[in-house]
């Protein structure tokens, strides 16, 4: 299934350039393939996590006893 463009979840598809900062996949000495790809599939969640969890704290649109600093 192709996914459209428009669709805002298409931004959260994580990219090469947004795994780098997760430096355990760069030096990842792991040899079987089953514990690695959990290394990368746990990595693109926490990318594909954060983003919204980020963009809902900046927003004005939220609760008027919202704590004060961000999570």
């Amino acid at each position: 299934m192709m996914q459209n463009r428009d669709d805002p979840r298409w931004q959260n598809a994580p990219t090469p350039g947004t795994t780098a900062p997760f430096c355990k996949l760069a030096i990842c000495t792991e040899r079987r393939a089953r514990v690695i790809n959990a290394f990368i599939g746990l990595a693109n969640a926490a990318i594909v996590t954060r983003r919204p969890l980020a963009e809902a704290w900046t927003t004005d649109n939220r609760w008027d006893d919202r704590p004060a600093r961000r999570p």
